[in-house]
């Protein structure tokens, strides 16, 4: 009870719960207050600073929003276990050495190169269905002990997304979205400005998730241009190589064959570039042709292909800047969304002219290139 003892309000004109509030910030900072330390009860901490219950509430209320404090219903109030950490624990639901794509270890990276900008640091935990419950069990204990400023979860397992919900001791991230609907209207719309009108989509989520930030994308894409969509546009055929060649094999086997192809996921697009070679379907004379990429991670095509792209850098950087120097976060789930506005390289696919290495050159390029120790006309034999 040391703590409380020394403790009373002297800031003349502040307004009572502010001041409390400032008081017992100013101690958790300064370490008097330590992590996972446990407050004095509301009805004390009222005769110690001399005011009302309800104020004092009021006062750890506003700590406990800034992610300073948590309030447990009939535990008490504890300084958060995050205070002084600098660890941000990802916490990813597969292993990322295990999955087919490349985007989870790009993110982890991303983040082990980023982070040193913003004085953090990171640790990796895998949450998978089958390795979960051991591995959560570790991070656990380095909440417990201080160790943890935030986790950023991505790519939930089952297990993974029930351990979350019941997380209340330190604050937990996730992105919902990167900027799907950004990402399919400008491939929607940049294959309406080549002259292409019966568009599909390849979704980048499976068909058990909602895919309306995709479609809200194509439908503003197609209203720009006055062009009605054709219906079922939008297919969810999953996350995987395999659906990627199966539903470009539906679509090339109508009678109706569609002139333009937005695949929003690149592991689709492996699929999508077999079954058409198998189809004998040229790009871009039959079928213009955009995909979904990751930096770090090129697609490999017979063809210039005529990407998205999408940063990993640029995801990590705004969540750093967000967890790091952003409002304090709350104990629990912080959803965030990033919306970031993607980048188009027109490479040809779609018809586009793109102009090779070098075909942009002015009158000095063009002229002859005179080999080092031979003479210009006129000029005499070089110099000794």
């Amino acid at each position: 009870m040391d703590w409380v003892e020394t403790q009373s309000l002297t800031d003349a004109g502040t307004v009572p719960y502010l001041a409390i509030a400032d008081r017992i910030e100013r101690d958790i900072r300064s370490g008097r207050l330590r992590p996972n330390e446990r407050l004095p009860t509301t009805v004390e901490l009222s005769r110690v600073f001399g005011v009302t219950v309800p104020t004092v509430q009021k006062g750890l209320s506003r700590l406990a929003a800034r992610g300073l404090l948590n309030r447990a219903p009939r535990r008490g109030t504890f300084v958060s276990s995050c205070i002084g950490a600098d660890t941000i624990a990802l916490a990813v639901g597969q292993s990322p050495y295990a999955s087919e794509s490349a985007f989870p270890r790009l993110i982890i990276d991303s983040f082990h190169r980023l982070c040193g900008a913003y004085n953090a640091s990171v640790s990796v935990h895998i949450l998978s269905d089958q390795d979960g419950p051991q591995n959560a069990a570790r991070l656990e204990q380095d909440v417990h002990d201080g160790r943890v400023k935030c986790i950023f979860s991505f790519f939930h397992s089952t297990f993974q997304s029930h351990w979350l919900e019941g997380l209340r001791d330190v604050p937990w991230v996730t992105v919902f979205d990167i900027g799907f609907r950004h990402m399919v209207k400008t491939g929607v719309s940049h294959l309406l400005a080549h002259g292409r009108r019966d568009i599909r989509v390849l979704s980048m989520l499976p068909p058990d998730k909602d895919a309306a930030l995709e479609r809200e994308g194509a439908t503003e894409a197609f209203a720009a241009a006055g062009v009605p969509p054709p219906p079922g546009f939008l297919i969810q055929c999953g996350q995987r190589e395999q659906h990627g060649y199966e539903a470009t094999h539906q679509l090339l086997s109508g009678r109706q064959r569609p002139d333009g192809l937005l695949v929003n996921h690149d592991l689709l697009t492996r699929g999508v570039l077999l079954a058409l070679a198998e189809r004998g379907a040229r790009v871009p004379q039959d079928l213009a042709l955009i995909s979904h990429e990751n930096k770090g991670s090129e697609i490999l095509a017979p063809f210039p292909l005529t990407v998205i792209r999408v940063e990993p850098d640029r995801i990590v950087n705004v969540v750093l800047e967000r967890i790091c120097h952003g409002p304090a976060l709350r104990p629990g789930e912080n959803a965030v969304r990033l919306d970031l506005a993607p980048t188009l390289i027109p490479r040809g696919s779609c018809g586009e002219t793109v102009p090779r290495n070098g075909a942009k050159r002015d009158r000095q390029s063009r002229k002859p290139v005179r080999r080092p120790g031979t003479a210009r006309r006129h000029e005499g034999p070089p110099a000794p």
